[in-house]
């Protein structure tokens, strides 16, 4: 019979989880090697699962609709990262996209749109 862990096993089990993350949390990437071996990393994990999609579905909707997402997003990460930087707000440096959501979510880049606007 399978016991059902209790509300103190999961608690204990998160606290272990978040002390282990703590402990063993990485600096910043600073070795030049490290970082081209994790961009072509990046580029190998793009190319196989694209890959492995179009060999479970091989047809054109499907080859399209990867070419497209895939355009769509690096565009989006552009816009993100270099337009709104050297465009929209040349005093605001994105650490992430998470951060780039909380500038637009608290209001920020309105703000600064409708100054701009005003002008």
């Amino acid at each position: 019979m399978v016991e059902v862990c209790g509300r103190d096993s999961v608690d204990q089990l998160t606290t272990n989880i978040f002390v282990y993350l703590e402990l063993t949390r990485v600096g910043n990437l600073q070795s030049k090697r490290w970082i081209f071996v994790k961009g072509w990393l990046f580029f190998g994990l793009g190319i196989c699962s694209g890959g492995m999609l179009l060999w479970q579905h091989p047809d054109l909707a499907t080859i399209a609709l990867l070419v497209i997402a895939v355009w769509s997003f690096c565009r989006f990460y552009y816009f993100a990262f270099y337009v709104i930087q050297h465009y929209v707000d040349s005093h605001y440096r994105f650490a992430g996209l998470l951060d780039f959501l909380r500038y637009c979510l608290t209001g920020n880049c309105v703000d600064r749109f409708e100054q701009d606007t005003k002008k």
